[in-house]
């Protein structure tokens, strides 16, 4: 994806801010690639506080949609969710007005797109799970994102689906300590 086009479906002007849940949803869920170094041109003017809030936001909604039994998942995406928020908390500086140390900043924010593009690449664009519609007699594969999406809607269209999320409980979420400072 272009710049161009990241920004037109994020509905973000040159060096805006993310500000919307939805155009947020839209950079975690749309079916494109979307490489690190667009992420970071595009998203550059952001606020990571806001970013870091909307990212919990996120998170939370996809996990409360989750099946019953998809527990390794929802611990993967508890885990990613903090580790994304820590990035952006880390990149975004010290929130009591103290200048962020801008070697640390900036390599808090290239680990946050990165990550992100890898997150990303997990969640919406690997074939890692299976939908099984038993109305219809049709099992298929699907990405994360769609498998939750169609579990979602089988919800309330009252219709018998299961989706098999297994598949993608071999996702490694990097680790990263703060230091107390840090968090002071």
């Amino acid at each position: 994806m272009t710049e161009e086009e990241l920004r037109d479906l994020l509905e973000i002007e040159e060096g805006g801010n993310l500000e919307y849940f939805e155009n947020y949803a839209e950079l975690m869920e749309t079916g494109e690639e979307i490489a690190a170094e667009t992420m970071a041109r595009v998203l550059a003017g952001v606020d990571l506080y806001d970013f870091a809030e909307l990212t919990e936001n996120w998170f939370d909604e996809m996990m409360n949609n989750l099946p019953d039994e998809a527990m390794a998942v929802y611990d993967i995406l508890e885990a990613e969710k903090r580790y994304l928020m820590s990035l952006a908390q880390t990149a975004a500086g010290a929130p009591d007005g103290r200048i962020p140390d801008p070697e640390e900043s900036a390599e808090a924010r290239g680990k946050l797109w990165n990550e992100l593009e890898r997150f990303r690449e997990w969640f919406t664009l690997s074939q890692n799970c299976e939908v099984t519609d038993h109305g219809r007699g049709r099992r298929y594969p699907a990405t994360i994102a769609d498998a939750i999406a169609e579990y979602r809607f089988a919800k309330l269209d009252h219709r018998n689906v299961d989706v098999d999320l297994s598949g993608a409980e071999d996702f490694i979420v990097e680790e990263y300590i703060r230091t107390l400072g840090e968090l002071l």
